[in-house]
């Protein structure tokens, strides 16, 4: 379920960030980018597998996902993070190489509490910003 040899299933309450992608360079960027500012990461594949990691961990720091995920989409997966934690609690990152769904996540900012929507292929000085 993880890329990374922090378990999922550590205590609640320590700080993490979450990184949601598919795509295994992607998550391997944005876990690195992460880690570089000090912050533990939990990295999964899909929407699906959220669920368990917020159970077992409580509110991460920071979500870092694609919009486009199998299982459980990018905004399912947000709005049931936004039933748990406030964005005050979590922040959340969006990128997507598709501009509709980067359009529907900025039109939601406001009411998801998405902090940045970006395109997938943004640099990684634009990456480490974002996140």
């Amino acid at each position: 379920m993880t890329s990374d040899p922090v378990s999922p299933n550590a205590a609640p309450g320590t700080s993490y960030g979450l990184v949601v992608m598919p795509d295994q360079e992607m998550r391997k960027r944005c876990g690195d980018i992460l880690r570089e500012e000090g912050v533990h990461v939990v990295a999964v594949e899909d929407g699906h597998a959220v669920k368990a990691v917020l159970e077992a961990r409580g509110a991460p720091r920071v979500v870092v996902t694609e919009l486009s995920l199998p299982i459980v989409d990018g905004f399912a997966m947000i709005a049931e993070l936004r039933r748990r934690f406030s964005p005050d609690q979590t922040a959340v990152v969006v990128f997507s190489a598709f501009d509709q769904l980067r359009n529907s996540a900025s039109e939601q900012r406001e009411r998801l509490g998405i902090s940045w929507v970006a395109a997938k292929e943004t640099g990684d000085l634009l990456l480490t910003h974002a996140i």
